[in-house]
């Protein structure tokens, strides 16, 4: 299997998925959250809402992945 071309990238991204933020506690553990994400073509934008504590950890701790 290779490599997505740009155009099957913007395809998938484009579509309404749920997708999954990980990021890491302050115990060092892991958080996984699933979130609404949004593709421009270039960025993907996610949006915390308020209370949101994977928010949190990312302020503490820029390590973070998006599937």
């Amino acid at each position: 299997m290779g490599k997505l071309s740009p155009q099957e990238i913007n395809q998938l991204l484009s579509q309404p998925i749920i997708a999954r933020i990980r990021t890491v506690q302050p115990d060092g553990s892991p958080h996984v959250a699933a979130l609404w994400q949004q593709w421009d073509g270039q960025v993907m934008w996610v949006i915390p809402r308020s209370l949101a504590s994977w928010y949190e950890n990312l302020s503490q701790e820029p390590r973070v992945c998006v599937l």
